[in-house]
C-alpha cells in the first residue's frame, strides 16, 4: 500500500472515530434538571466576591510570564 493511501486511510479513520465520539457524547450528556442560584455565583475562598473578575494586567506581566515559560521548558 503506498504511503499516501495509508495516510489518507489513517486520517479518515481518525475523523470518523472522533466524530462518532463527539456525537455519542452529545447524545449521552448529563443535563441538570434544576438550576440553583448558588451554582451561578463565583467562589473565592469562601468569601463573598467583591468587584469584577476581569482585571487588566500590564503588558510586562505577560512578558515575564512568557520568559518564565520559555526558561522553564528550556531547563
Amino acid at each position: 500500500m503506498p504511503a499516501g493511501l495509508a495516510l489518507l486511510a489513517f486520517l479518515l479513520i481518525a475523523v470518523a472515530v472522533s466524530g462518532t465520539l463527539l456525537v455519542v457524547a452529545k447524545i449521552l450528556r448529563v443535563v441538570s434538571t434544576k438550576s440553583e442560584p448558588l451554582k451561578e455565583q463565583t467562589y473565592e475562598w469562601g468569601e463573598v466576591p467583591s468587584g469584577l473578575a476581569w482585571v487588566r494586567f500590564h503588558a510586562r506581566y505577560y512578558v515575564v510570564a512568557l520568559f518564565f515559560v520559555l526558561f522553564d521548558i528550556e531547563t
